[in-house]
């Protein structure tokens, strides 16, 4: 009897254990952790705009004959009539947004009734509108007579400038070119913040042929900071 007894108590310990054990797992706490991550991300967007000192992007006349108020001494051989003949006209267009078919990094300087030592200084910004720096990547040139683009000259930046075509508004024949264009500072490599100035400058020398249009199509090509090929000004990456 008294074996019989004890077994029956083992018996009875070992239910009591495993109905706690039960208990214990219906009766736990928990909680639940969540971590969100919202990224938002820059803008990059670049705009050109063309005045002049006097005159900001109007629409009115900017036009000026032998440089006007530009120093003479930044185009030496132009003529600086006295007093000054507005013969020539030149005017910006910025171009009109989509959907109305412009081009919003478009702009457009128009010259008429021009003629050998008519020069027009543009006042020239590349404007960051975005919240991302960029860098001018680089800039391109095409210069074309009635559509034909002209390919005896070519594009040279020597780190401060760039030109294209030589200084001949009184000079004719083979040598010289027909118009003469010039970015007085050169943008490449540049981080820009807020703005880049400089001036764009367009001579019309002997050479240019009467009742032909000429059009200078300056391109610039922008890349966010971190991943140009530029560290600075004209200051490339190694």
């Amino acid at each position: 009897m008294k074996g019989l007894g004890k077994k029956l108590s083992v018996l009875c310990v070992l239910v009591v254990s495993a109905v706690a054990l039960i208990g214990a797992a219906q009766t736990l706490w928990f909680e639940d952790l969540k971590q969100s991550v919202v990224v938002s991300t820059a803008t990059l967007d670049a705009k050109i705009v063309c005045g002049t000192n006097a005159i900001d992007n109007d629409g009115v006349d900017i036009n000026n004959d032998g440089i006007g108020d530009l120093a003479i001494a930044d185009i030496v051989g132009y003529p600086n009539p006295n007093p000054l003949k507005d013969i020539g006209t030149s005017f910006g267009v910025q171009g009109p947004p989509p959907p109305s078919g412009g081009d919003p990094h478009l702009y457009l300087i128009s010259i008429s009734d021009g003629y050998p030592g008519y020069a027009m200084d543009c006042e020239m910004e590349l404007r960051n509108q975005g919240t991302l720096p960029w860098h001018v990547e680089n800039s391109t040139l095409v210069v074309s007579k009635n559509g034909v683009p002209i390919n005896t000259y070519t594009w040279i930046c020597n780190g401060t400038n760039c030109t294209w075509g030589d200084i001949s508004p009184t000079l004719g024949g083979p040598g010289h070119s027909e118009v003469y264009v010039e970015l007085v500072e050169d943008p490449t490599g540049c981080q820009v913040h807020t703005r880049f100035a400089t001036s764009l400058i367009l001579g019309i020398n002997q050479n240019a042929a009467e009742n032909a249009v000429y059009t200078a199509e300056l391109s610039f090509s922008v890349n966010q900071w971190n991943e140009s090929d530029w560290n600075s000004c004209g200051v490339p990456r190694q």
